[in-house]
C-alpha cells in the first residue's frame, strides 16, 4: 500500500503566499500592525491542519463476474473500512480501465466514514474484448475547509476478460487433404464407417443390417447395401492477422470482428470432432497448438481475447517465417483479415504453393468504417474507390483460395453457413 501524502489545496497555498507578502511589506514598510493580519490567516491554516488526521483506510473491490462474453456488463463494487479517527470528507474513486464503458453508477463516491465504519458504491460496466486489469483506488481524504488534503493510491488488483462473441453454426462443410484416422466429421475420399451417404453397392457378407438398403434390394431383387464417407478428424489452422492496420474502426475495431470469426469457426469445428489450432500474425505471434475438446475452446478463446493491433511487417513475409514452424502438413488453413495490402494475397499464394488449402474471411474495412463516419459526397466517393480497389485484389487471390467477404451489417451466420472448408 502506498503511503498517504498530505497535500495543500489551492486556497492554502493563497493563504500562506498571502501571509508571506503580509510579513514582507511589514518588514520593507515598518509598519509593524501589518503583521496582525498574519493571526486570523495562521489561525485558519492551524485548526484545518489539525482537524484532519492521517487516514487508516482499507479498500476492497469485487466482480460479480470474471470471465463473460464481449458485450456483456459487470458490476463492480468498492467497499471502503475505516480502522482510523472519524472522517469527513473522504472522495473514493476507482481507476476503470480504459476500454470499459461506463453504464450505471459513478466509479467516484464522496462519503464520510465514523471510526470503524465501513461503506460501499457500486457501478456497472460493459466489456469490451480483452483482459482488463483493475490496479489501484484512489482515496482523497479533506478537512471540512477544504485546505488540506491527505491522498492515498491503495493497490487492489482484479483481473476481467472478455472472450470474443461466438456466432453457433448448424453445418459447415470441412474437406482436407490429409486427415487423422481417428472419427471426426471430416469427409475424406475413403469409403468406410461414416455418416454422409456416398453410394449403393451389391451386398457383402457381413454387412450390418442397418447398411441393407431396402428400397433398391426391393427393385433389383438382390440385397443391396449403402455405402458411406469415412469421417476423421483433420486439422484446422486459423490464422488471424493482427498487425497494426487491424486497429481501424470505433469502438469495436477490425480485429474485435476478426476475434469474433475465429472464435465462431473454431467452436464449431471443435463441437464436431475436428482438432483445431490458431496463430496471430502481428508483433508477438501467439500459437496455439492444434488440440480437442471445450477445454481446448477456452485456451483459443482467452489467445484470442489477449490479442491487441502490433506489428507493421507485411503479412507474407511472416506467412514465409512461420509457415514451416507451426503449419501442420495438409491441415486446413483459415485467414481472418480485413485485408488492406497485397501482402495478404502474397502470403496466401506462399500457403498454396506450399501445398494448403487456404479460406480467406475478410470482414469488411469499408463497413467497419462506415460505421463511425458520416456519410457525403467525398466519403462515398472514397469508399467506392478503395471497395473497387479491394474488389480487384480479392478476384487475384480468389485464384489461390476461397474468399468470403463479410459485410458486418449482414449477419456472420450468413456467411459462415456457407462456408465449405478445403
Amino acid at each position: 500500500m502506498s503511503e498517504a501524502k498530505l497535500l495543500f489545496s489551492n486556497i492554502a497555498i493563497i493563504l500562506a503566499a498571502s501571509a508571506f507578502m503580509s510579513i514582507i511589506l511589514a518588514v520593507a514598510t515598518m509598519k509593524w500592525w501589518l503583521l496582525a493580519s498574519l493571526y486570523p490567516i495562521l489561525f485558519v491554516l492551524f485548526v484545518s491542519r489539525f482537524l484532519i488526521r492521517e487516514p487508516v483506510l482499507s479498500v476492497q473491490r469485487t466482480l460479480d463476474r470474471e470471465l463473460v462474453l464481449e458485450g456483456e456488463d459487470v458490476e463492480v463494487k468498492i467497499r471502503v473500512h475505516n480502522a482510523g479517527p472519524t472522517l469527513n470528507l473522504v472522495l473514493v474513486s476507482d481507476f476503470v480501465p480504459e476500454g470499459l464503458e461506463l453504464l450505471e453508477g459513478n466509479p467516484s463516491h464522496l462519503m464520510s466514514l465514523k471510526h470503524g465504519e465501513t461503506r460501499e458504491f457500486r457501478y456497472r460496466v460493459e466489456t469490451k474484448r480483452g483482459m482488463w486489469a483493475f490496479e489501484n483506488v484512489q482515496v482523497d481524504v479533506m478537512d471540512p475547509l477544504g485546505l488540506f488534503t491527505w491522498k492515498q493510491v491503495i493497490p487492489v488488483k482484479n483481473y476481467l476478460t472478455a472472450l470474443p462473441e461466438v456466432t453457433w453454426i448448424k453445418r459447415v462443410e470441412l474437406r482436407a487433404i490429409r486427415t487423422r484416422p481417428t472419427p471426426g466429421h471430416v469427409p475424406s475420399k475413403m469409403i468406410g464407417e461414416g455418416m454422409d451417404f456416398h453410394g449403393l453397392r451389391e451386398y457383402v457378407p457381413g454387412d450390418a443390417m442397418r447398411k441393407i438398403n431396402w428400397k433398391a434390394t426391393a427393385r433389383h431383387a438382390r440385397l443391396i447395401s449403402n455405402e458411406y464417407e469415412a469421417e476423421k478428424r483433420a486439422d484446422v489452422i486459423i490464422v488471424v492477422d493482427s498487425r497494426e492496420v487491424n486497429a481501424l474502426g470505433g469502438r469495436v475495431n477490425a480485429l474485435d470482428y476478426s476475434a469474433r470469426v475465429a472464435a465462431s469457426i473454431a467452436h464449431y469445428v471443435l463441437q464436431v470432432g475436428n482438432r483445431v489450432g490458431l496463430i496471430s500474425l502481428g508483433g508477438v505471434p501467439r500459437w496455439v497448438h492444434p488440440d480437442h475438446g471445450s477445454k481446448h475452446f477456452l485456451r483459443i478463446a482467452y489467445a484470442l481475447s489477449s490479442l491487441r493491433p502490433r506489428g507493421k511487417e507485411p503479412f507474407d513475409f511472416l506467412i514465409r517465417n512461420f509457415v514451416n514452424v507451426y503449419l501442420t502438413p495438409g491441415a486446413q488453413i483459415i485467414i481472418i483479415t480485413p485485408f488492406l495490402d497485397e501482402s495478404v494475397a502474397k502470403g496466401v499464394k506462399i500457403l498454396r504453393r506450399s501445398g494448403f488449402r487456404v479460406i480467406v474471411v475478410s470482414p469488411s474495412p469499408i463497413s467497419i468504417e462506415s460505421q463511425i463516419v458520416e456519410g457525403g459526397k467525398e466519403v462515398s466517393l472514397a469508399s467506392k474507390i478503395l471497395e473497387l480497389e479491394r474488389n480487384t485484389l480479392m478476384r487475384k487471390m480468389a485464384e489461390d483460395a476461397e474468399v468470403y467477404d463479410w459485410d458486418i451489417k449482414r449477419p456472420l451466420k450468413a456467411i459462415l453457413g456457407g462456408m465449405k472448408i478445403g
